[in-house]
């Protein structure tokens, strides 16, 4: 039974490794797409995340108060070499 679960988790954690988290700030007339770290994936994709990186389209307050926070995935490939 413990294999079994060692498996299932070494399945999972290998399969979580081929896709890469993306945060798409949007302030209304602009966006941007900002690569998130694995560790942490879509829980980091908030709106004070993307304030917090300092992203100039957003700068205006007007804008600010429009901003969404949208978290997606994408596939990646992994190179075999590293």
């Amino acid at each position: 039974m413990l294999l079994r679960s060692w498996l299932s988790g070494l399945v999972f954690t290998g399969l979580a490794a081929c896709f890469q988290s993306y945060c798409k700030c949007d302030c209304e007339v602009n966006y941007e797409i900002l690569e998130l770290d694995i560790a942490h994936g879509c829980s980091q994709c908030t709106v004070q995340y993307c304030l917090d990186q300092k992203i100039d389209m957003c700068r205006d307050p007007e804008n600010r108060e429009l901003m969404t926070a949208y978290c997606f995935r994408k596939y990646r490939e992994l190179d075999p070499q590293s």
